[in-house]
């Protein structure tokens, strides 16, 4: 039986159960967080430590359409940041696929350090299913390279559908930043039926700004869909809901 959450505690309290399922109960305004932990706001839920599986976050999460607003993580040291840090199916690819669905994240402030950065998870890891995610807000990584940051997604190693990503990707510091996208940073799973043509249409606008990167849409294996190379100090890349067709990988 899943956990019900109805507050920002509530919220960050599922670090202390990271094994359980979690269903929202109400719409949750987390405004409070950009306070917490002497400003560092909001814990991602699950991190990564080598050999340590347990400390990622292996429950289902279902949003049932409520919505989180105002979250606050400003954590520019750390990796692995997200609503969600770092998620794993506890059995790996042979255990039973869990979701994480039905989330509304509005007016998010996400920073991260320079690897695997997301709205909603850093990490999404061993086949997991994405579904119905909406995110709009700020998100932004920090250091030399960037690497694998995304609206949704930093890495993301699973079935996604249904989801999308409006606001602004920020990614500051020197060297050269690459595999990141509007959507998903560097994607190594697999595209639902509907993913591309659904979650372009539910697009509103977004803007990437990068030093001396490669940026587009989702990165996937080497490849991006849009894509283009910036060689400007910076550039604002901008895409819109008009872009409606499907894009076979």
């Amino acid at each position: 039986m899943a956990t019900i959450i109805n507050s920002a505690n509530d919220l960050q309290d599922m670090n202390l159960d990271l094994t359980a399922d979690y269903e929202l109960g109400s719409n949750i305004d987390c405004t409070a967080t950009a306070g917490w932990n002497g400003g560092l706001g909001f814990d991602p839920i699950g991190t990564y430590t080598l050999g340590v599986p347990a400390d990622a976050f292996s429950g289902n999460f279902d949003g049932k359409g409520y919505t989180i607003k105002n979250l606050t993580i400003n954590r520019p040291l750390e990796d692995y940041v997200g609503l969600f840090g770092y998620t794993i199916l506890p059995g790996g690819y042979g255990d039973t696929a869990k979701d994480m669905k039905n989330v509304i994240l509005v007016n998010a402030s996400i920073t991260g350090g320079r690897i695997n950065i997301g709205g909603l998870v850093g990490f999404h890891d061993h086949a997991r299913t994405i579904k119905d995610i909406s995110i709009s807000g700020a998100i932004t990584g920090n250091g030399a390279n960037v690497v694998v940051l995304g609206g949704l997604a930093g890495y993301c190693d699973g079935e996604v559908s249904g989801c999308s990503y409006s606001g602004t990707i920020t990614i500051n510091g020197t060297g050269r930043a690459r595999q990141n996208g509007g959507l998903i940073g560097l994607y190594r799973g697999v595209l639902g039926t509907d993913i591309c043509s659904r979650y372009i249409s539910m697009w509103h606008f977004f803007t990437i700004v990068v030093k001396y990167s490669r940026v587009g849409l989702i990165y996937l294996s080497n490849r991006m869909k849009p894509s283009f190379t910036s060689n400007e100090v910076i550039y604002a890349v901008p895409f819109f809901t008009r872009l409606t067709r499907r894009f076979d990988y």
